[in-house]
């Protein structure tokens, strides 16, 4: 990779820290014996990122650049530049904690590309390449088949055509949503391909010396499958690369393969990916009944006693793999939990938690598929007929079936990027911190060990906490 953004997850322990990285620094706090012992190289990646400046000197951070150019070279020695702008999704407020985002701006996506759109064709740039960490929707008709691309990225370029109809953006690169797209919005063309190394895009354009753009009509994208060695056994392993991977592999392994406990049976545990049709997943289950009952364990000693416990669904990135003896390993554990977010336990009235579960269908209805998972509650939801909120909470009640009082006030564990605010929760901004109870992904950790232990092996949940009720 020679030029890359900035997205979200670059913000998870602070853009110093993610910079660190990329030059190749060496660890400013203790980290595993696999990471200290790692040779800490510059990875040679430039970022260019046009819309995040700090938030006290206004300059782009870390000596990142807004855009580069590059000159691409003929055989018969003509020359074309190439103009790139880096973008990041404004919405950074909802996708990483208060600490992490607070000290930058984050400008209107359409204005910073239209900025640089308009500086780069002053210094003769006419081929112009986005590079962006902002997400698109994709719809599929059931008759027809045919694909529709909307969200944000159709939106930004929408309005950059307003702002300057005659801009000079011919490609936009984007990602965030985690969804396919190969479409044109004006004379752009807009590809995203999919998540997790799933695909890659391929574009290929011919540059005109005499007009220094792409020529027209030129531009030929594809967003190809990755397919596996099974699949296309004729693809040969890169051998430099698979030396890295082994190298660390090697490093990890006394790590990431140590046993934390056992499950009762020798099956994995469904993740997000294999959420039921109410959005519940049995890791999501587990990983907030292990949060319950940590956050109990910690505040023991303050005589606090925490009632129940919330989390977003896209904090558990993954499902719990279980092997084939039934044990679980650190691994696996940390696959599900990777960000280590501190736990906050705050207090919130009945009437506050009504309001945070009813949030997630207001969500549902601005276009946000961002849901909750619960320990020590569960709640009866129906359809409402609304378009910004499709559904709506008609009854919460504890796990004795008591239901909640709209005046009492509860102690609730959620994660600091809740707190915040994070994925559109803005209703837990309002509630009052009352104590910490670690880090998630000790407290699941822990969790495991202990119920092993105890001669508890982990199970399945039940996915029961949220139940449609028809007709109400």
């Amino acid at each position: 990779f020679k030029i890359g953004t900035l997205g979200n997850h670059e913000f998870d322990e602070g853009l110093g820290e993610f910079h660190r990285i990329l030059v190749g620094g060496k660890p400013t706090k203790h980290y595993n014996a696999a990471e200290m012992a790692y040779p800490h190289r510059s990875s040679g990646l430039q970022i260019v990122i046009s819309n995040v400046v700090n938030r006290k000197t206004n300059k782009t951070p870390y000596n990142f650049k807004p855009y580069l150019i590059k000159t691409v070279k003929a055989a018969n020695g003509k020359k074309v530049k190439v103009g790139f702008i880096g973008i990041l999704t404004t919405t950074m407020p909802t996708l990483t904690t208060y600490k992490n985002y607070h000290p930058y701006k984050f400008i209107d996506e359409a204005q910073a590309i239209a900025k640089y759109d308009r500086l780069l064709r002053k210094k003769g740039v006419k081929a112009i390449v986005v590079l962006a960490h902002t997400g698109v929707a994709t719809q599929t008709d059931a008759q027809t088949k045919q694909t529709s691309t909307s969200g944000p990225v159709v939106d930004i370029l929408q309005k950059l055509y307003r702002i300057d109809p005659k801009n000079s953006v011919d490609l936009y690169f984007a990602g965030h949503s985690h969804q396919y797209a190969n479409a044109t919005v004006g004379h752009t063309h807009l590809v995203q391909a999919i998540y997790s190394g799933e695909a890659y895009d391929d574009i290929i354009g011919y540059l005109n010396p005499k007009t220094h753009d792409f020529a027209a009509k030129s531009l030929v994208a594809h967003v190809f499958p990755v397919l596996s060695a099974k699949q296309d056994p004729t693809v040969k392993d890169n051998a430099k690369v698979t030396a890295i991977v082994k190298d660390a592999d090697q490093r990890t392994a006394p790590i990431v393969n140590q046993k934390i406990g056992e499950a009762a049976i020798a099956k994995n545990l469904t993740g997000r990916d294999e959420n039921n049709q109410y959005f519940e997943n049995e890791t999501g289950d587990l990983v907030y009944d292990a949060q319950l009952a940590g956050a109990r364990e910690a505040t023991a000693k303050q005589n606090l006693h925490v009632d129940f416990a919330m989390t977003n669904g896209g904090g558990v990135r993954a499902g719990l793999a279980v092997k084939p003896d039934k044990s679980i390993t650190w691994g696996a554990a940390q696959d599900v939990q990777p960000f280590g977010n501190i736990l906050d336990v705050v207090s919130m009235t009945g009437q506050q938690i009504y309001d945070v579960l009813n949030q997630q269908y207001k969500n549902f209805g601005n276009g946000h598929k961002t849901y909750l998972l619960t320990a020590g509650l569960k709640y009866d939801f129906t359809k409402n007929d609304d378009q910004t909120q499709p559904f709506k909470v008609t009854k919460v009640y504890g796990n004795d079936g008591k239901p909640i009082d709209l005046h009492k006030t509860y102690h609730v564990v959620i994660n600091e990027f809740l707190k915040g605010g994070g994925d559109y929760f803005n209703q837990f901004k309002t509630a009052k911190q009352v104590a910490t109870a670690g880090v998630d992904t000790d407290v699941f950790v822990k969790y495991i060990k202990d119920q092993t232990k105890a001669g508890k092996p982990i199970a399945a949940p039940k996915l029961d906490r949220k139940h449609f009720v028809a007709g109400k």
